[in-house]
């Protein structure tokens, strides 16, 4: 089993500890995307495939990105994606092409760019055989995670406003996300950081030392945020499987998603049960309030529009049912046994219910079912909801400016 430390030493976070001086070519590029100007972008990367080899780039990709965007076919560039072709062998990587994120209620396509290098942060376990032991079998395969450093870009990965996690039904031609996810750490790493403030603002300080201790020392911040993604795609490879449900149209609400998500945790949580030691679950637990709590909790689109805001609402709703998150006259939170273990144990009834829950749309006639399956299932109480403003969301609010 895989086995992750778990004393901290220290919270403090330093996102810039990976950058890297972006080569001029590359710079010229990024720029053009951001300026949206065709012609400049054409001329900058005919210049850059020129340099391409010098510079550890894969020549043939790019080159099949710039006659994607001057004919709009895009088939070509999400093969290259799916066969991580787009990689130099030395890791690094730039994309020029459409991407396609959801916000605020509403799907926003924006040319975008990402120069960056891939990460190398060990094996993880195989997830497959314990999915499969858990339901039955499984409808689709659990998609690779591929951690990456940012160091420069451009539309939707320009920075604070634009995506940390790439997951492919964002490029075209990918609409089933049957294609790698990539795991912007630069932009993980930079959002941790107020995270880290706002876990502290939000817990007493047991639970926001014990929390935060997944991520310390910093050396394994991110192999813990790696480990923990996933875990949860194969939370999302179960059930009917997320490539279906894109293709159903079945997600496109923030409701929908953001059950979608929690359920996707709540069975992560159960495979990791069954593949680390009791301890490591709890990081990988602690990671993950550090996600939903410190940083999807505050988006922009706020609980009546945004996915990940009513995914955090749902962790928040799950762990009160636990009866292992008390919350203090203060409005600070606090959990009654503030371990990695007590952690584990605070999720389970939280797997129990999404394992029930995927168990139950897996016997749906279709993906579509889902429309009348989870609202029937899944409900947070009002007084939750209030509660949730209060101890989570409002005690954050500034702390991030742009975070969508």
């Amino acid at each position: 089993m895989l086995n992750l430390e778990t004393q901290a030493t220290t919270t403090s976070i330093n996102p810039t500890f990976l950058s890297e001086t972006t080569p001029g070519a590359v710079r010229d590029v990024i720029d053009a995307v951001e300026n949206r100007n065709s012609s400049q972008i054409d001329t900058t990367l005919t210049r850059l495939i020129e340099q391409a080899d010098d510079l550890g780039l894969p020549q043939g990709f790019l080159a099949e990105s710039r006659r994607c965007l001057a004919s709009g076919n895009w088939q070509d560039f999400a093969h290259s994606l799916r066969s991580l072709s787009f990689v130099g062998e030395d890791g690094h990587f730039l994309i020029v092409a459409p991407y396609t994120t959801s916000r605020k209620g509403k799907q926003e396509t924006l040319l975008s760019a990402i120069y960056g290098s891939r990460l190398s942060l060990g094996e993880i376990p195989a997830l497959h055989p314990i999915v499969e032991d858990i339901f039955g079998h499984v409808n689709e395969s659990i998609p690779s995670i591929v951690p990456v450093i940012r160091h420069s870009g451009a539309g939707w990965f320009a920075g604070e406003s634009g995506e940390a996690f790439i997951v492919p039904n964002g490029w075209p031609e990918l609409p089933h996300g049957d294609g790698p996810v990539l795991n912007n750490m630069s932009e993980q790493l930079g959002r941790v950081a107020v995270a880290f403030e706002a876990i502290r603002t939000i817990f007493d300080e047991p639970s926001a030392n014990l929390v935060l201790g997944a991520y310390t020392p910093q050396a394994r911040l991110m192999s813990t945020l790696h480990t923990e993604y996933s875990f949860h795609e194969a939370g999302h490879a179960s059930g009917a499987g997320l490539s279906q449900k894109f293709a159903s149209g079945v997600l496109n609400s923030p409701f929908y998603g953001s059950v979608e998500e929690w359920r996707s945790d709540g069975v992560a949580f159960e495979v990791a049960r069954r593949a680390l030691p009791a301890e490591t679950v709890g990081t990988l637990v602690a990671s993950n309030i550090i996600t939903r709590f410190g940083i999807d909790a505050h988006r922009r689109g706020t609980i009546h529009l945004d996915t990940d805001v009513n995914s955090a609402l749902l962790l928040f709703n799950s762990l009160l049912n636990s009866g292992m998150l008390k919350v203090y006259p203060d409005n600070s939170l606090g959990f009654v046994d503030p371990t990695y273990k007590g952690l584990s144990r605070a999720t389970e009834m939280m797997s129990a219910s999404a394992i029930a829950l995927t168990r139950q749309e897996m016997q749906l006639p279709e993906p579509r079912a889902i429309w009348t399956l989870y609202p029937s299932t899944i409900s947070v109480p009002d007084s939750v909801r209030k509660l949730f403003l209060q101890t989570v969301v409002n005690p954050c609010l500034g702390f991030f400016r742009e975070l969508r």
